[in-house]
């Protein structure tokens, strides 16, 4: 019983629709669940980068949902099957997972079993293929509505005993963790990604119970490119005076590579917002400014500054 916004667009490779209906105003309400049938006689067997989970059909049933997390974080994934064999992947060499699942029909789901979690290790896998050979990258943007979406284009040499591969991810301008994607072929394009940001990127070839070694051993280095259309400005939600000092909150700019805030304060208006007036920096979305002199009236503006360095209109003053 939960209500939806819902927007679709069309992409190819190098441009894509905008979103539709525009407003998002296409809405549906999930309906109430009424209690099916659950599978029965689940397993789950770790296999290399994936788990593969097993379990008894459900006549009733038209499809099943299963959902899985790494054992110690608060959200799940989701996948689904149409029948009672699914193989979940990309996953983690050597983590630890919790699987469920239940089976759903038009207007009923089972319960999520079983109650409590079956946790599996996904293996490391026996490295028995060569690396593989000329890993390149490309990085380019993406001509969305909006702007704002860079993609990662990654290719490789076929393995011919390959079955599927790999490419992890991360970025390396903050202290972040690798993320894992598919493929089946030997270019993918990992999209979206924001503007102007490094990453460092390795690919592996995948089969039943064995994989290659990372490559390169060192991992591949690019930064996407950098686009030129400012982002929006942000909104004031809310603000008022504290001791000293002020406290607001805004809405950011809906753009995804939207990277920081910055906020000026001056006791004359008008002004021009520039580094003299500046009180606030950063990526979050509430503020609180001290050191400000007691019952004096300042103005407030703020403007949003992007990935590439593009700087928004300032919003009007508050």
């Amino acid at each position: 019983k939960t209500e939806y916004e819902v927007q679709v667009r069309s992409v190819a490779r190098d441009y894509a629709s905008q979103w539709v209906p525009e407003p998002a105003s296409v809405t549906i309400t999930s309906p109430e669940v009424i209690e099916g049938k659950p599978p029965e006689n689940i397993s789950v067997e770790g296999r290399i980068a994936a788990l593969l989970v097993t379990f008894d059909e459900v006549d009733e049933a038209s499809w099943y949902q299963i959902r899985y997390r790494e054992t110690g974080e608060d959200d799940w994934s989701h996948d689904y099957s149409t029948d009672g064999r699914h193989k979940v992947v990309p996953l983690l060499d050597e983590a630890e997972y919790e699987i469920q699942i239940r089976s759903v029909a038009k207007d009923s789901a089972s319960e999520w079993v079983p109650d409590t979690p079956i946790t599996e290790t996904v293996p490391s896998p026996p490295v028995t293929f060569v690396e593989l050979d000329n890993v390149s990258l490309d990085g380019e943007l993406e001509s969305v509505e909006g702007g704002g979406t860079a993609s990662i284009v990654a290719s490789w040499d076929e393995e011919p005993e390959a079955t599927w591969y790999q490419m992890r991810y991360r970025r390396t301008d903050i202290d972040d963790e690798w993320a894992h994607e598919q493929a089946l072929d030997t270019t993918h394009k990992l999209v979206p990604v924001p503007p102007n940001i490094p990453y460092e990127v390795q690919v592996r070839s995948v089969a039943r119970d064995f994989a290659s070694p990372w490559a390169p051993e060192e991992a591949k280095e690019i930064t996407t490119p950098k686009d030129t259309e400012a982002p929006s400005s942000p909104t004031f939600v809310d603000w008022k005076g504290i001791v000293q000092g002020i406290q607001a909150t805004l809405s950011p700019p809906p753009e995804p590579d939207w990277d920081q805030i910055i906020i000026y304060a001056h006791d004359e208006w008008p002004y021009t917002p520039d580094d003299e007036y500046e009180v606030a920096r950063g990526r979050q979305t509430f503020f609180e400014i001290g050191g400000l002199e007691p019952l004096k009236t300042y103005y407030v503006q703020a403007i949003a500054v992007d990935t590439s360095g593009n700087m928004s209109d300032p919003t009007d003053e508050v």
